[in-house]
């Protein structure tokens, strides 16, 4: 029964965002500030709520000098690049695609240190590649897939680019909106941070595929991770502000009708298109933690910019230092 409850919680947990005005009445065109000169990364920018969040920047009246979407190699991320150039308010926009392949913590390094020798600074790190459904199965170092690229793979991303974030926020200080704010780090979380198994994070299955716990709930698992890191991170790095958001429940590849169980599939062919946001509405929230004064670090952000919304064991400081030290342990040498 636990399993069907989490199946329709997470389709019905749009229905107040989607019915409420905040969406649409925040408009990223007329509210986002002055972007000039600013270098934006975004995981998963070949497709849905990254690549609509990379054209919603690159159209800006004042859009960011270089705009970087990072994924797996082949020809969506290019022609996903060449898009964003098109669409740029300013032939002096620069859009590049970033080779990096979350599933594999050797691609992250190697992306990293491409990106790091290629780019002069870094002001908006944005952790948004995810997945969702698909058959039990592990990185190629041997982590639950969805816990390996999910979260594990951006926090070995966003270690690895740190120097240079700080490099960017000791430069040219401040690099994102109100004093003090300092570069970015958005890691897109979700509501299904609440639908994870008991304890929050069981880190004895983290390595394998954890077969005997549900797709959703391993999802969860890896969502509740990021929010969890994000508050960490940014209690541990003042000159960056890291926040986490949930995008909505949003109509992209995340749910596929053709990957998953019965009752997700079913979710993902009757809820999703209903109840389900656009990938312009979708791409709101990202961009409001990306460039709003308001932000406040370590906060958790659902659509467009309401606090106080995370449940369950997000508010475990104890889990959060525990997943912390785990993640320190398990990246020790990855680096570049």
């Amino acid at each position: 029964m636990g399993n069907i409850t989490s199946v329709f919680r997470i389709a019905l947990d749009a229905l107040p965002m989607l019915l409420g005005g905040r969406i649409r009445s925040w408009d990223p065109a007329a509210e986002m500030p002055s972007l000039a000169g600013k270098v934006v990364l975004i995981t998963g920018g070949s497709i849905g709520i990254g690549k609509q969040a990379a054209l919603e920047l690159a159209r800006h009246k004042s859009p960011p000098s270089q705009i970087w979407i990072a994924s797996r190699g082949g020809g969506r991320g290019a022609a996903a690049a060449a898009e964003i150039r098109r669409a740029a308010s300013s032939s002096t926009v620069e859009a590049h695609f970033l080779e990096l392949d979350l599933t594999s913590l050797a691609s992250v390094r190697e992306a990293a240190r491409a990106f790091s020798s290629a780019a002069p600074r870094l002001d908006i790190l944005i952790l948004n590649a995810g997945l969702m459904a698909g058959n039990p199965a592990v990185t190629a170092e041997g982590y639950e897939l969805r816990f390996g690229l999910n979260y594990l793979g951006h926090a070995l991303l966003a270690r690895l680019l740190t120097p240079l974030m700080l490099e960017t926020a000791a430069a040219n200080p401040p690099a994102v909106g109100g004093a003090g704010s300092g570069p970015r780090i958005v890691a897109v979380s979700s509501a299904a941070h609440s639908y994870t198994v008991p304890g929050g994070i069981r880190f004895d299955t983290l390595k394998g595929t954890a077969e005997d716990i549900n797709v959703l709930l391993r999802y969860g698992q890896s969502k509740l991770a990021l929010l969890l890191w994000a508050r960490e991170m940014a209690e541990r790095q003042p000159r960056t502000t890291t926040v986490a958001i949930h995008p909505g429940t949003v109509k992209t590849e995340l749910f596929s009708p053709t990957e998953g169980g019965f009752l997700y599939r079913l979710t993902s062919m009757l809820f999703v298109p209903v109840v389900g946001l656009t990938v312009e509405d979708g791409a709101k929230n990202t961009l409001w933690a990306a460039t709003s004064g308001d932000v406040v670090s370590g906060e958790y952000y659902e659509p467009v910019g309401v606090a106080g919304r995370a449940r369950g064991w997000a508010g475990d400081r104890g889990l959060s230092k525990k997943l912390w030290e785990w993640t320190e342990e398990e990246l020790k040498g990855q680096d570049i």
